[in-house]
């Protein structure tokens, strides 16, 4: 798998991002703060022309998944050791279990999976308009993971600094090698310092669904083919284990192995809604609880094929 050392941070790539400030509410601190937002100085050059991709757009009620190869996972992982208040300990299970999930239940290729590590928001900046300029022409989508902090809708990285969620998926939307594919988003970071508590439903009503999908539409881009999914609803903690890794990617990682171990084919918002059930069911000590966020544009329904031959896998452990 392609590591780390592959980014590269040369000048004149640098000159292209700018830093402002942003203002948000913390309710911690019950007032507005002000952030640092690293961002592009001018929106990324447009190679597909607003309207392309109708052209692309079919009949077909599915996404075409048999290209020669499922596609390309990129993560970014800031593990933040050097801040003992700032350190993201299980992260590093998180990327282990999700590698292997992807390889072995969903078809991607090793060889086809960029992990990142400890960036800046300049690097990550970088990392992701790298990721969305490659050719995809054999590639049946694209997949970006983000973990680490974060508040609403800003990313944290290792320099203090934010990036919005917008930079992170703006650049896919004009790569023309993409047009009518899947781009999916997949975000564990906080979004606020809120706590889900538990609270008293009657079974007769629909509420007794703990599976929450929010679809609100302040996210969702101008261009089809996204998909989002946030490991919490705006405003909340996102909670990780130290040894288990993150409850949002543990209920992921599980739900995709059982998914596939149940069928041959299983559909995008199947597997993520088994997912929010099982991560609706996690709790800690002080009985808080977490759900995820989803947001789509997916224009088809998304299946991947799964590969039951290798399914048996261990996941990863801490110590192994």
């Amino acid at each position: 798998m392609n590591e780390s050392q592959e980014l590269q941070n040369p000048q004149e790539q640098l000159e292209r991002y700018h830093q402002y400030k942003k203002r948000f509410y913390d309710q911690t601190k019950k007032k507005s703060v002000f952030v640092n937002v690293m961002s592009r100085k001018t929106p990324h050059s447009t190679k597909v022309p607003c309207g392309r991709w109708r052209e692309v757009v079919d009949d077909e009620t599915e996404y075409k998944m048999n290209h020669p190869r499922r596609g390309r996972l990129l993560i970014i992982n800031n593990h933040f050791k050097g801040d003992e208040k700032l350190k993201r300990e299980g992260t590093v299970v998180d990327e282990e279990n999700l590698k292997k999930v992807f390889v072995n239940c969903l078809g991607f290729n090793e060889e086809d999976i960029t992990s990142l590590h400890d960036l800046t928001c300049e690097q990550i900046l970088i990392a992701v308009d790298q990721e969305a300029e490659k050719d995809y022409t054999d590639h049946a989508c694209v997949i970006v993971v983000v973990m680490t902090h974060g508040k609403e809708d800003l990313l944290m990285g290792e320099d203090g600094n934010y990036v919005t969620v917008d930079d992170i998926s703006e650049p896919f939307q004009f790569n023309e090698t993409l047009l009518g594919k899947p781009k999916i988003f997949i975000f564990q970071a906080c979004r606020g310092s809120g706590s889900m508590k538990p609270c008293e439903i009657t079974l007769e009503t629909d509420a007794n669904y703990f599976g929450i999908l929010e679809m609100s539409q302040n996210r969702v881009p101008a261009y089809p083919d996204f998909l989002f999914a946030f490991s919490t609803p705006q405003s909340f903690i996102s909670w990780q284990d130290e040894v288990e890794g993150s409850w949002f990617i543990q209920s992921l990682c599980s739900a995709i192995k059982n998914e596939a171990a149940d069928s041959e084919k299983k559909e995008i918002m199947e597997i993520l809604t088994k997912a929010n059930k099982g991560l609706s069911e996690k709790t800690n000590s002080r009985e808080f609880y977490q759900v995820a966020s989803f947001e789509s544009t997916l224009l088809k329904e998304l299946y991947f094929k799964t590969k039951k031959d290798v399914l048996v896998f261990p996941m990863y452990e801490t110590g192994n």
